[in-house]
């Protein structure tokens, strides 16, 4: 059933993508390696997908932002945890792009 929340990630059916708080997470095609997309200004391509496991993306955009943002998930016990890692680095140029997202 998690699984299922990782699959419907940017589609219209979306229901882990905070959309409501977010611009929505969109695609040039379904979510797959290489597809390339983002949300709002803060752009990104799919490096890995493990359907229902994990997905990994490279951020591309915008200028000065350099990292990665991934979901995975995880069997614990009899439930499930997803982890969703934002880890980067901003240079100094970033900042005012930044105060726009």
């Amino acid at each position: 059933v998690v699984g299922a929340l990782l699959e419907g990630l940017a589609t219209s059916g979306d229901r882990l993508w905070p959309h409501d708080e977010w611009s929505a997470m969109r695609f040039d095609r379904p979510l797959g390696v290489g597809a390339v997309g983002g949300h709002g200004p803060i752009r990104y391509t799919v490096e890995e997908l493990r359907p229902g496991r994990a997905v990994g993306f490279r951020f591309t955009g915008p200028p000065g932002l350099t990292g990665i943002h991934r979901f995975d998930l995880a069997a614990d016990g009899e439930g499930s945890v997803l982890t969703h890692t934002i880890a980067g680095a901003a240079s100094p140029g970033f900042a005012p792009a930044w105060m726009l997202v």
